[in-house]
C-alpha cells in the first residue's frame, strides 16, 4: 500500500516537476530575449548619440576655424589703424575660447559615452563582433583626440592673437599719452 502511494506520488509529481522545469527554461529564454532587445535598443540610442555628437563636433570645429579666420582679418585691420574696435574683437576672441572649451568638454563626454558603450557591449557580443566593435570605437576615440589636439592648437593661436591685441592697445595708449604730454609741453611755450 505504501509503495502504491509512493508510485502514485512519483507519477503525479514527475510531470509537475518536468512542467515546472520547462516553464523555468522558457522564462529564462524570454528574459534573455528581453535583455537582448533592451541591449539592442540601448546600442541604437548610443549610436544615434555618437552620430549627433560627431555632427555637433564638426559644426563647432568649422565655426571655430571660420571665427579665427575672421578674427585674424579684423586683427590685421586693427594693426593698420587705431584700435577702436579692439575691445569688441577681444570679447569675440573670449567667446571663441569659451566655445572651444565647451567643444573639448563635449568631446570628453563623448569619449566617456563610448567607453560605457564598449563596457556594456562586450559583455553580450561574440568575439568577432566584440573585436570589430572595439576597433570602431577605438578609431572614434582616436578621432576625438585628434580633434581636441587641433582645437588646442587653434586656442594657442587665438590666445597669441589676443596677446597681440593687448600689446597693440598698450602701444596705442602709450603713443596717445606721449602726444598729450607733448601737446601740454608745447602749449605752455610763448612765442
Amino acid at each position: 500500500m505504501f509503495e502504491i502511494i509512493i508510485q502514485f506520488l512519483i507519477g503525479v509529481l514527475t510531470p509537475i516537476i518536468l512542467i515546472g522545469g520547462i516553464i523555468a527554461v522558457l522564462n529564462e529564454l524570454i528574459q534573455s530575449f528581453e535583455k537582448k532587445e533592451e541591449y539592442n535598443r540601448k546600442l541604437e540610442e548610443l549610436e544615434e548619440e555618437i552620430k549627433e555628437f560627431s555632427s555637433q563636433n564638426q559644426t563647432l570645429v568649422e565655426d571655430c576655424k571660420s571665427t579665427i579666420r575672421e578674427i585674424e582679418l579684423e586683427h590685421q585691420k586693427t594693426i593698420q589703424s587705431l584700435s577702436r574696435c579692439s575691445q569688441s574683437l577681444y570679447n569675440e576672441a573670449n567667446a571663441v575660447l569659451k566655445n572651444t572649451h565647451d567643444l573639448m568638454i563635449i568631446n570628453g563626454l563623448l569619449s566617456e559615452r563610448i567607453q560605457t558603450l564598449l563596457k556594456y557591449a562586450t559583455t553580450s557580443l561574440e568575439p568577432e563582433q566584440e573585436s570589430k566593435l572595439i576597433e570602431e570605437i577605438t578609431s572614434a576615440i582616436n578621432h576625438i583626440k585628434m580633434e581636441n589636439e587641433q582645437i588646442a592648437h587653434h586656442r594657442q593661436e587665438l590666445e597669441k592673437a589676443m596677446r597681440d591685441i593687448e600689446q597693440h592697445d598698450l602701444e596705442v595708449a602709450q603713443k596717445q599719452e606721449l602726444k598729450e604730454i607733448q601737446g601740454h609741453h608745447f602749449g605752455g611755450l610763448s612765442i
